[in-house]
């Protein structure tokens, strides 16, 4: 059976108003999945939140988890708290290797996220063009899309797959432009492919914190035209976030598309100054 994830709407509890859920079972003690905006203290509301409830602090991304009972909740620390991304990631899934807990892939290898694509040349006109000469002298080549995964690229010389590393026959120049090196040069008539995945998902943020990328556009009562650092989105994959919390789209509601492909985006009412935007999107 296929996984799906979609994102979470969070509404604030009429029991506890530093607490938001995205459904209110606390009436019969099966709250499972809860976020606090009070970073300070924890949150021991009786008969409120089920055993193994997941509980977000929602200014560290600390995790925690009821290891007590619904009545008298013991909240456990879960992972290595603010190094853990916030938003969740579609496509992956929260996991721990019995000390740190991080998001992985829910399927593929070192990818994540990703698309298999696939290149050659000389070009036989079905897949793009894999750049760079092949002449006997030429040792670098670059993918048509200027970036791929590192750990994803597989790279065949007349249709044999090549090893790789140092001492055998390529390596990974630079993932983020799109380069490997061969280290003996391909011989004219050879033919080259290359396969790999490109994260098709990015996470921007403002105010910047480091880790995601910027999203343009000031954060101060009256600006409410925002713009993704990739400079567009497919129109349907984007996912706004305000203080953590997704945003309902369209007419009428939170924020709507401005012009996907030129990367922006409109809030229905200015964002304050101090808040966090966080936008995910392809």
């Amino acid at each position: 059976m296929a996984n799906s994830f979609a994102p979470v709407q969070l509404l604030r509890t009429d029991w506890n108003p530093d607490i938001w859920t995205a459904f209110d079972n606390g009436t019969d003690q099966r709250t499972m999945y809860a976020v606090t905006m009070n970073p300070s203290v924890l949150p021991t509301d009786k008969n409120k939140y089920g055993v193994g409830c997941v509980l977000i602090v929602n200014a560290t991304a600390q995790i925690y988890l009821n290891v007590g009972t619904t009545n008298i909740p013991n909240w456990q620390p879960f992972g290595p708290g603010s190094g853990l991304p916030l938003p969740f990631i579609p496509g992956y899934f929260l996991t721990n290797d019995g000390t740190t807990a991080y998001w992985a892939p829910v399927s593929g290898g070192g990818g994540g996220g990703g698309n298999i694509i696939t290149n050659q040349t000389p070009s036989g006109g079905t897949y793009p063009l894999l750049v760079g000469s092949v002449d006997g002298t030429n040792q670098v080549y670059t993918v048509s899309t200027g970036k791929y995964l590192s750990g994803t690229l597989v790279v065949y010389l007349n249709g044999l797959a090549q090893l790789q590393g140092p001492s055998d026959d390529w390596q990974e120049t630079s993932p983020g432009s799109g380069t490997f090196t061969f280290n003996t040069a391909p011989l004219t008539g050879d033919i080259i492919t290359a396969t790999f995945e490109v994260n098709t998902y990015h996470i921007d943020q403002t105010p910047s914190n480091g880790t995601y990328g910027t999203l343009a556009g000031a954060v101060n009562g009256t600006n409410q035209v925002y713009t993704v650092s990739n400079g567009s989105y497919t129109t349907g994959t984007l996912v706004v976030y305000l203080n953590g919390l997704v945003q309902l789209q369209g007419t009428g509601n939170d924020w709507t598309e401005t012009v996907p492909g030129s990367g922006t985006f409109t809030f229905t009412i200015a964002p304050l100054t101090g808040d966090i935007i966080t936008a995910q999107y392809q």
